[in-house]
Parts: structure tokens; sequence; C-alpha cells
């Protein structure tokens, strides 16, 4: 009768260790996965996009419409987000016959330097999000204020009252916005709605006071 020893025990319960741990991993990873594409469907509702929907020749690409131009969406399951992956969308993106506005790419813990560069020189914009970052909804935090985006409109009336007294011919609106405080495009708010660098804010505090921020 062939005898274990004892180093081999001890390896054999590392390695079935291993492997129920990397199961569990997974599993994890794949309810992560799952919140972080609810999450997706409620950032496309709060920027006013369509509904989400999976194009059927690829396993982790959706994309929504919109009414200007459609957002495609890229769910990497991999640790690292490959080239093959960048180029599995870039793909996706040439066979779409709607127009593109943005593309929102989804990884697990990084991305590589040549990937990013790849989508870099994409013709759309894109946001790129770790899974860990979809996991709660931004405006169900705490301290969590609404955050605005102004029409023109509002902007030339706040460029107005900003300035008492001049002329209205004397008025340089990007001289006025330039000197407002300002808010960053990687703020978690920013993200969230999709806001871009130039955006108004009006920022509704809880107890009533208004601020006002330009998305740099």
């Amino acid at each position: 009768m062939y005898a274990v020893s004892g180093g081999e025990k001890v390896k054999s319960f590392v390695a079935l260790w291993r492997r129920k741990a990397e199961k569990e991993r997974n599993k994890t990873m794949d309810a992560s996965f799952e919140q972080a594409l609810r999450m997706i469907r409620k950032m496309g509702d709060a920027r006013g996009y369509g509904p989400l929907a999976r194009l059927e020749e690829h396993e982790h690409i959706w994309f929504f419409f919109h009414a200007s131009a459609a957002s495609l969406v890229e769910v990497g399951r991999t640790r690292v987000l490959t080239e093959k992956e960048a180029a599995q969308l870039m793909t996706a993106m040439d066979r779409l016959v709607f127009a593109l506005g943005r593309a929102l790419v989804v990884f697990r813990s990084s991305v590589t330097t040549s990937v990013r560069k790849v989508l870099e020189r994409l013709p759309v914009a894109i946001e790129l999000w770790r899974v860990s970052e979809l996991q709660y909804d931004i405006r169900e935090h705490a301290y969590y204020c609404p955050h605005v985006k102004m029409t023109a409109e509002e902007v030339d009336d706040l460029v107005r009252q900003l300035s008492p007294g001049a002329a209205a011919d004397k008025i340089k609106p990007t001289a006025v916005l330039a000197h407002m405080p300002k808010i960053l495009k990687t703020d978690p708010v920013v993200r969230f709605f999709g806001y871009q660098r130039g955006d108004v804010l009006r920022i509704n505090r809880s107890d009533g006071s208004v601020f006002f921020r330009v998305v740099r």
C-alpha cells in the first residue's frame, strides 16, 4: 500500500485550499460584475440614455441608445484589460451602424499602458471604470448633494449676476467662468453623470445653500 508522506499531505491540502479560494474569488467577482452592470444601468438612466442592450455577437459588450449618439459598454472579465479585449471593442464599434458618442470600459483591476494608448486613439470619448467603483450608487451616500448641469441660458444669467454693473456688451463669459471655483472631472459625482470639462454645475446643499462649480 502506498503511504502518503506528511509533505505530500500538506501540498495536497494547499492545492485544494487554493482551488477553493479561487472558486470563491470567481463567485465574488461574478457578483461584482452583476452589480457593476446594475450600476451602469442606473448611470444610463441618470444621464438620460436609453435602455442597455447586449450585442448578440459579444458576450460582454453592451450599448446604450442616446438621442445624439449611442454609448458602447464593455465589461472585461479578465484581471487586466488586455489588447485582445480592446481589439474586440474596436471591432464591435466598427460594425455598429449608429453613431457612437462615448464608450464605457469596465475592467477588473488594471489597464496596461499599451491598451490605454489604443483607447486614446479611438474617435469617441472613453470612460474607464474599475469594477470596484461600480458597487454602490453615489447618490445614496450620506453626504451626497445633487449636482445639476446648468443650461446655456442659466449660465448666461449666472454670468450676468456675477458681473454687477457691467454693460452687457462688456461681459466676457469665458473670463467670468475662469474665475469661478472648479470641480475636477475625476470627481465621483461628475464621473457618475458623465459631465464634461467646461460644464457649469449647480450644487444644492441639504441646508438650502447653493454653490456653483465649473468642471475642469
